[in-house]
Order: C-alpha cells, then sequence, then structure tokens
C-alpha cells in the first residue's frame, strides 16, 4: 500500500522549480527524501571589562523566535575581599532566568574560569527582550566574555 504525504511531495515540487528542472512524473518506490533539518547556528558575543554591570549581547527579534542552544562564558578577576559573579540571562515565558553563571568566593586568588553549555533542548526566549551579560561585585576587577550560539525560526 502507498501512503501520499502531499506536504512532501508539494516540498520535492518546490524544490525541482527552483532548480528550473523538471520534477519526475514517475519515482520508484525506494525514492528517500532528504531534508536539511538543522537551522543554522548564529552566535553574538559581548565583552565587559567593567564591575558592577549588565550589558546586552543581543535584543531578540520582535517578528521571530529565537531558540538559545548553547553558550560559553569566560570570567577572570584579581584578588581582592570581595565576592564575584558573572552570568547570562534571559527572558523565557515572561521570567528573567540565569542561562549559565559563574562565581568566586571572596579572597581566592586572581582566577580564570570558563564555561561552555550546549542545550539538548534548545530553549526558546521570549521575542523582542535582550540577553544580559550580568558582573556582580562591589569591589573586584572582572573581565568577562559571553558568547550565545542561537538559530531564528519564522
Amino acid at each position: 500500500m502507498k501512503h501520499y504525504n502531499y506536504e512532501i511531495i508539494k516540498r520535492v515540487s518546490d524544490f525541482f522549480k527552483a532548480k528550473n528542472e523538471e520534477m519526475p512524473t514517475e519515482v520508484n518506490d525506494q525514492l528517500i527524501l532528504n531534508y536539511d533539518i538543522q537551522p543554522e547556528i548564529d552566535n553574538a558575543s559581548f565583552q565587559t571589562n567593567t564591575n558592577a554591570t549588565q550589558a546586552t549581547i543581543l535584543t531578540t527579534s520582535s517578528t521571530r523566535d529565537l531558540y538559545l542552544v548553547g553558550a560559553t562564558l569566560n570570567v577572570s578577576k584579581d584578588a581582592v575581599n570581595t565576592g564575584t559573579f558573572s552570568s547570562i540571562s534571559a527572558v523565557v515565558k515572561g521570567t528573567t532566568i540565569t542561562i549559565a553563571r559563574i562565581g568566586y568566593l571572596a579572597l581566592t586568588a586572581s582566577n580564570n574560569e570558563n564555561m561552555v553549555i550546549m542545550f539538548p533542548k534548545p530553549i526558546k526566549i521570549d521575542r523582542g527582550t535582550p540577553i544580559y551579560l550580568n558582573n556582580e561585585t562591589n569591589v573586584a576587577v572582572i573581565r568577562s566574555v559571553a558568547t550565545i550560539y542561537y538559530y531564528y525560526l519564522d
């Protein structure tokens, strides 16, 4: 018994039309269609050289859905008597969440930390909202770099 998926047939037809070729009218029962279903991944980075600050890495489109697939966070600090934190945050379903966070305890020596996160299921970020790199400290000198990896769907 043959099953026809008309959406797939339409896509194949559109493919041939785009190449100015005629679609075959007869095909073998063993026809295998291969779709590239991976969206194109893009990235955005931001570097800070300041202490307590919030900087926008990227503001999402107000007309398309952004899906976050990964992030990296690199933080280095000097040795002073304060705890420090650097993080990446975004708005998901109307609530600001922390995507990644690196913290140092007070009185720790000068240090450098890296974090790489790849999400097994992409995180849908609210439309028209910023994705932030946050540094939280009062005394220590923080240098941080955040990179996010994402794709858009219409």
